[in-house]
């Protein structure tokens, strides 16, 4: 005797397109019209029983009839929630999802030299670039006392490291070139990411990127490995939501500022 259990696997609800969706509910109003006539003509029927084209419907065929409308009138409703629900960016979600980040992120960013601040600022019909502060960090202590911020924080102080280290940026602008502080702190993380190119004059004769060569990209995963899961994480750092925007609005102006003057060679 077969003993073995087989379990058929949940099946995905698909979902209608709007067209569909007024196809569907054409059909639903034209099956409620022909149910409501039938029915009348069956209860009224002294055999209980009709014959139309030849078929004979009963009560029970009615209440099947009925139960299939319903199984449509119930696709349409979830198709059309489904479609009037907003749809989320995760990408932009968790790129400002704010995280505890591990001190030595802290500490390389407070080693190595960001530069000054810059914020637009308004001057007659146009707007100007002004210093803000001699030294960004000065104006970011969320992150620098707290070690809070989100990825696109991040990214933007490592936009300023190279900005401010043109020395590191290779010709391409893509790839750059790890020194010293960068590999006392993150040598042992960006070791072990994995990365391709085409790009011959980066890579070894194994098809690897050169030692202490770095594709911006990788940033993305250093940064993902360097978040810290703490108490505060979960019930705290929501308070800091508004001073990181703020922070984050410096450095945006800043690179912003940066960008200026690249356009203006």
């Amino acid at each position: 005797m077969d003993t073995t259990v087989y379990f058929e696997p949940k099946r995905k609800l698909e979902y209608l397109t709007k067209a569909d969706i007024i196809e569907k509910l054409n059909d639903v109003s034209d099956g409620v019209k022909n149910l409501f006539k039938l029915t009348a003509e069956v209860y009224s029927s002294p055999s209980g029983k009709l014959v139309n084209n030849g078929t004979v419907i009963t009560k029970q065929m009615l209440k099947e009839y009925k139960k299939s409308i319903l199984t449509t009138l119930d696709k349409v409703t979830k198709s059309v929630k489904k479609l009037n629900e907003p749809r989320k960016n995760s990408k932009v979600t968790s790129f400002k999802k704010l995280i505890c980040f591990d001190e030595r992120l802290v500490k390389f960013f407070n080693e190595v030299n960001l530069g000054p601040a810059y914020e637009l600022v308004d001057e007659g019909d146009k707007k100007k670039f002004v210093k803000k502060a001699d030294d960004i960090k000065t104006l970011l202590p969320t992150f620098f006392k707290h070690g809070i911020s989100n990825p696109t924080y991040i990214i933007g102080l490592f936009t300023l490291y190279l900005r401010n280290n043109p020395q590191l940026v290779c010709k391409n602008g893509q790839f750059f070139t790890a020194d010293d502080t960068f590999n006392r702190y993150f040598k042992e993380y960006y070791d072990n990411i994995e990365y391709t190119t085409k790009s011959k004059e980066y890579i070894d004769e194994n098809g690897k990127l050169k030692p202490n060569i770095i594709h911006r990209t990788m940033l993305n995963t250093l940064i993902y490995q360097l978040r810290v899961k703490t108490e505060k994480e979960d019930k705290e750092i929501v308070n800091y939501k508004d001073s990181v925007d703020k922070e984050y609005e410096i450095i945006s102006n800043t690179t912003n500022y940066y960008n200026s003057l690249k356009r203006k060679k």
